[in-house]
């Protein structure tokens, strides 16, 4: 069964989870609402938890109050809701796929926001978190694209990803996942289960890797696609280009790319995750695999 859906749909998904008390199950039920009490301060870093929801890295969320004005912001940022908070009634719009969606939820007496939402008939719930999440250093390391992968430091892995998880072949099935920095580029590399294969003209398949900056966008603001091995590309959604890369070095199951710092604009703190993905005759279909996300800090 397909996992959940790439990120933009999992934090809208955990957002709208906040859905909602007022709904099918009110959060009233469960918790008394007190929208005359004096006005309690949710600001701070939040985790969210939520059956069926992907972990990844999206589990953060950071709340900023001003008086009863509050905004819910992304690990790095993004606007994803705002509204206001009335004693301990949470009321939010937030962006979805048919417009705005307005949310409510309550603010309890054991410190949690709770509601319900469309993973189950399970509560949804969000935790205070004691910091800010940790964003990684990257390791520092020079790396030669040429297909020998032996230079590679066990250091430079970022993500480890479980096997048997994508919804297609061996060869849609990320293990793992290198990154590191040297000077002003940066270097990858995909591990996969099975031996690395190519799609044809009628089938694009592709292997990627997503990049979340700190600019109030939409959330994949850098895709690196390697279509083919001589087809390596860098979309910057935010002015909606595409840049031809350098080749990449594919052996067995592995391959090997880079990316100039430059094309990236002044990055410092990123979230990054890869996945699989492919179009049919110009179809979009969605994807087979995607790893779970981890924050870096290029400037460490």
């Amino acid at each position: 069964m397909r996992k959940s859906m790439m990120f933009t749909g999992i934090l809208i998904g955990l957002i709208v989870s906040l859905v909602i008390s007022a709904c099918n199950n009110p959060a009233s039920s469960n918790h008394e609402s007190n929208s005359n009490s004096e006005i309690v301060n949710i600001s701070g870093w939040w985790n969210i938890s939520a059956p069926g929801s992907n972990s990844n890295f999206f589990g953060y969320l950071k709340i900023v109050q001003s008086d009863t004005n509050i905004e819910f912001r992304l690990v790095m940022g993004d606007l994803l809701a705002w509204g206001t908070i009335s004693g301990n009634v949470i009321s939010l719009t937030a962006p979805g796929p048919d417009g705005f969606t307005t949310i409510e939820a309550i603010y309890t007496q054991n410190g949690t926001i709770e509601g319900y939402g469309p993973y189950g008939p399970e509560k949804f719930i969000m935790v205070r978190a004691q910091a800010k999440p940790t964003f990684n250093s990257i390791n520092s390391q020079s790396i030669t694209i040429d297909g020998n992968f032996q230079e590679w430091q066990q250091s430079s892995l970022i993500i480890s990803d479980p096997q048997g998880d994508a919804d297609g072949d061996s060869f849609t099935d990320i293990e793992k996942v290198y990154m590191c920095k040297y000077n002003d580029t940066l270097f990858f590399r995909i591990d996969l289960v099975g031996d690395v294969t190519f799609g044809d003209d009628s089938n694009n398949f592709r292997y990627q890797l997503i990049i979340q900056t700190s600019e109030e966008v939409l959330f994949e603001d850098f895709v690196i696609s390697v279509w083919r091995q001589d087809n390596v590309r860098l979309k910057n959604r935010m002015t909606d280009t595409n840049i031809a890369l350098s080749p990449a070095g594919v052996l067995g199951n592995q391959m090997e790319f880079s990316v100039p710092l430059s094309l990236l604009g002044q990055l410092t703190e990123i979230g990054i995750f890869a996945c699989t993905y492919f179009w049919v005759n110009d179809q979009n279909k969605g994807d087979y695999d995607y790893t779970e996300g981890i924050l870096l800090d290029l400037s460490k």
